[in-house]
């Protein structure tokens, strides 16, 4: 980072420091007058010249409530008018309010703490009995420890703010690696926030998901019940932050432990619950206009790619992937990605599972072929050597399925069943092979028309001996 982000951060870390110990300090004697004040430093470069130094105070007839918002409102005063290191030529600047001031400096303007607990100032003699110089920042936790710290005070004021920087530096390469390394206070305490008032929770949530993009960070997520407390909190009926928790878990679901951790594959009793309220909250919330759920999609292509899942999802008697599959009509794109990877994934199962694929038939052949049909309007006689289903959506113009990754989905999905000697003949029962012939001739992308050449050549030769490959959707 260059010294201004380095100083706004120190500059914004001080006056929380200053404003979380003005709410818990006692009246002392400085000058024969009752006051309330604290003093802080925080070192912002590399060289240790590079400090900024604060002092907050208020006045001895006010209670320490108020002195807090003061202090509170002064901060926000200095942030506006020197935040970003706009002042710092200058030296500082103070803030006077009616019951406190709050100063910060670029160089030390005060030295020592007196024994009664006043200060004395750089320039000026001090009083009888001056103990202790102040120490710096290196000589307690460092910044960021304090920083993090910040997040259980038990001023909401002084969290608010303490959570707010911290996603901010989530927002960064530098910030993330600085807080990778104190991963054991950051996620356990962005974790507590979840389950706060939304101006709290909805930045904590926010910074776990940033934070889980990285695998260690996200290892370390799954194995502190990270995937409980989001799915706890995720039916709570006050959850503001329902998308938020819902990205953290497709981030969490990449790993092969955060699949197990959703699956609850650990307890018999238990396994799939997690998935099966899921996938309900999925298919309820497509016809709401805020989509909480559209990410769910992705979360089902992650846990598709483990045997597990798919095992859950194919379970004729929880009957999950038929809800899925009828997704597909949905306007998001992210949705219809979702479902298609979904489906790819879990037609590898189709050697041993073909007969629970074949038993959704009239929601499967659909979701496949209609992305691959073009919009033509089909005759009356091929149309009529088709179920329903298809032929009633084939007789019609449609909206294509323009996204190609879609496209090459169905068609890799309509391989691996075909593959089987039963899934060929239940494809040619619903007119497949026409379908496939019109929308080839329509294909002008060169990824799609290769599928498409690949389906042909497997139904040409009629023998199912190529072998698919092996990776499932991403």
């Amino acid at each position: 980072m260059d010294w201004r982000a380095q100083f706004e951060a120190a500059f914004e870390t001080l006056l929380l420091r200053l404003r979380a110990d003005m709410a818990i300090k006692v009246l002392v004697v400085v000058n024969n007058q009752l006051m309330r004040f604290s003093t802080g430093e925080v070192q912002y470069g590399n060289r240790s010249s590079q400090v900024v130094y604060g002092l907050a105070e208020c006045v001895h007839n006010v209670s320490r409530k108020d002195c807090e918002v003061c202090v509170e409102k002064s901060n926000d005063k200095l942030l506006k008018c020197c935040g970003g290191g706009n002042n710092y030529k200058d030296g500082g600047t103070v803030v006077v309010a009616g019951h406190c001031m709050v100063r910060y400096e670029t160089y030390k303007f005060f030295s020592r703490v007196l024994s009664g607990g006043g200060l004395e100032a750089s320039n000026g003699s001090s009083s009888s009995g001056a103990v202790n110089v102040l120490r710096g920042a290196a000589a307690m936790a460092t910044e960021l420890e304090e920083l993090l710290e910040f997040l259980s005070s038990p001023s909401p004021p002084v969290k608010k703010a303490a959570v707010d920087i911290v996603r901010g530096l989530t927002g960064s390469e530098d910030g993330l690696q600085s807080l990778s390394s104190y991963a054991g206070i950051a996620l356990p305490s962005l974790s507590r926030l979840l389950s706060e008032n939304k101006e709290v929770s909805e930045p904590a949530a926010e910074a776990l998901v940033n934070l889980s993009q990285n695998s260690e960070l996200a290892t370390k997520m799954v194995e502190m019940g990270m995937i409980k407390t989001v799915m706890d909190l995720l039916y709570k009926p006050d959850s503001g932050i329902t998308q938020l928790l819902v990205m953290l878990l497709v981030n969490l679901t990449q790993l092969d432990e955060g699949i197990s951790s959703l699956l609850q594959t650990g307890d018999e009793q238990m396994k799939g619950l997690y998935l099966m309220k899921l996938v309900r909250s999925f298919c309820r919330a497509s016809s709401e206009s805020s989509d909480q759920f559209e990410h769910v999609g992705s979360i089902l292509v992650n846990i598709s790619k483990k045997e597990a899942g798919r095992k859950i999802l194919l379970d004729p008697k929880r009957g999950l992937l038929k809800q899925i599959i009828r997704q597909f009509d949905s306007t998001s794109l992210l949705r219809k990605k979702g479902v298609s990877g979904t489906i790819r994934n879990c037609c590898f199962e189709a050697e041993n599972q073909l007969q629970n694929l074949l038993l959704i038939s009239e929601f499967l052949w659909p979701a496949l072929l209609l992305p691959v049909a073009s919009k033509k309007v089909y005759s009356e006689q091929d149309i009529s050597k088709m179920p329903l289903e298809l032929g009633s959506a084939l007789k019609i113009e449609r909206e294509p399925v323009d996204d190609p990754e879609i496209r090459v989905q169905t068609l890799e999905s309509i391989y691996l069943i075909i593959l089987q000697e039963a899934g060929r003949r239940a494809f040619w029962s619903v007119n497949g092979p026409r379908i496939l012939q019109v929308g080839y001739e329509d294909e002008e992308d060169p990824k799609v028309m290769e599928a498409f050449e690949r389906v042909g050549s497997l139904l040409v030769d009629g023998s199912g001996t190529e072998e698919p490959s092996t990776e499932t959707s991403k």
